[in-house]
């Protein structure tokens, strides 16, 4: 698998994980933690 390809699922993953966050942020969520997986925060503190 090339390194563009997985550039591609990766940016696919992002995006459904984003509207996913859009939508628990919009049923009044706490998606702070979540966001910084996505921005490459402590994947530590989002475990928590």
């Amino acid at each position: 698998m090339s390194i563009n390809k997985l550039r591609e699922e990766q940016t696919a993953l992002i995006d459904r994980f984003n509207a996913v966050l859009a939508a628990m942020k919009a049923k009044g969520g706490e998606i702070e933690e979540y966001e910084q997986i996505v921005t490459g925060g402590s994947r530590e503190r989002a475990e928590k």
